[in-house]
């Protein structure tokens, strides 16, 4: 059941579907350890418990919409519940097809992010110099930016040929609701894009959000080195605010699994290592998938794996990751995590 609940998840990111999951961790009937309802973005319930009233509870929980993401919750007759986000990693949409979008698209591939080519030139805006691709565009920018359905896990990287499509790119999307926008140019150009789009009415803080110059400055100049600090600030961006997400080829070895224990972060405090959501394989013979922050804790953790693979129960287990235990065992990270431990069987 639990390795079907977790195909589900992975269809449901490849469909392109996110939403919110509660998995119950802690209750005075241990039947209902474990149990768990998916609502998806669209309202639609895509997995249930088996017992109806737990359903019917978990589901009113979760549409109230009252609990944050990554939160550990009392819900009434049911009892601790952890709430996630269910999402995968960015959607990048590229808008240019030059050297510098050509780099990139490759090292978005090794990251795993959804990328989306977008110019007005077939001979660049093709199969043959984005193989990495999900998906190539070829269409004059304001069309395609007109209908494509932006969210905030729309990731906009504006690297066109020139100034003129530049600003006209950064017109049509920076009040869109995005995760990211980052424009190319120095800062002689930057500037006078964002005054021009100032004097035409766009507020300050949507301006203000436009990561201009775009990258992390690591002095890069070549398109391959422009390309990574451009990925790298992607990366911080989408770490620092958008948190732990679902990984899909860590979904697929949790569906293909024979046997293994999954270990999910469920709260996070302090300056523990991983965030609630952070996610671990433990098979039998020890080795893992995935990571929940390394070092002693994450010993911890696959020793208490293997107790949950031998009993098959799930359980909740605290690690005191206090600076003076940390320091004790050689660790940096101090704070508290509570993971949640659960058998995958046949």
């Amino acid at each position: 059941m639990m390795r079907d609940y977790y195909r589900c998840l992975l269809e449901a990111l490849e469909e392109g579907w996110g939403g919110m999951a509660a998995t119950v961790v802690a209750a005075e009937d241990a039947g209902c350890l474990g149990e768990r309802l998916y609502l998806d973005a669209a309202g639609n319930v895509r997995w249930r418990p088996a017992s109806a009233a737990l359903a019917e509870r978990l589901e009113a929980f979760l549409r109230q919409g009252s609990a944050g993401e990554g939160d550990l919750v009392e819900v009434p007759g049911v009892g601790t519940v952890y709430v996630e986000r269910v999402r995968s990693g960015p959607r990048v949409l590229v808008l240019g097809a030059g050297h510098v979008a050509q780099a990139l698209a490759q090292v978005l591939a090794l990251l795993r992010y959804q990328t989306t080519v977008v110019d007005d030139r077939p001979e660049f805006a093709n199969q043959a110099l984005f193989p990495t691709a999900a998906r190539i565009i070829c269409g004059d920018f304001m069309e395609v930016l007109a209908h494509y359905p932006f969210d905030e896990s729309t990731f906009v990287v504006i690297v066109t040929r020139g100034h003129r499509h530049d600003q006209a790119c950064l017109r049509a999307v920076v009040q869109k609701p995005l995760g990211y926008v980052g424009m190319i140019g120095s800062r002689r150009k930057v500037n006078a894009v964002l005054t021009a789009l100032a004097e035409e009415g766009i507020a300050q803080e949507k301006l203000a959000a436009v990561h201009a110059p775009i990258g992390l400055d690591i002095g890069a100049q070549t398109p391959e080195e422009i390309a990574i600090s451009i990925a790298a600030e992607l990366i911080a961006v989408n770490n620092r605010c958008r948190g732990e997400r679902l990984d899909p080829v860590w979904l697929e070895q949790a569906v293909s699994a024979p046997r293994a224990v999954v270990a999910t972060v469920v709260r996070s405090r302090g300056s523990a290592p991983r965030r609630a959501g952070a996610r671990m394989l433990v098979r039998p013979d020890g080795q893992i998938a995935g990571s929940v922050g390394g070092g002693a804790g994450e010993a911890a953790v696959r020793l208490a794996a293997r107790e949950v693979l031998a009993s098959g129960r799930p359980r909740l287990m605290v690690l005191d990751l206090a600076q003076d235990a940390a320091a004790a065992e050689g660790m940096i990270c101090g704070g508290r995590m509570d993971v949640f431990l659960e058998p995958l069987q046949d």
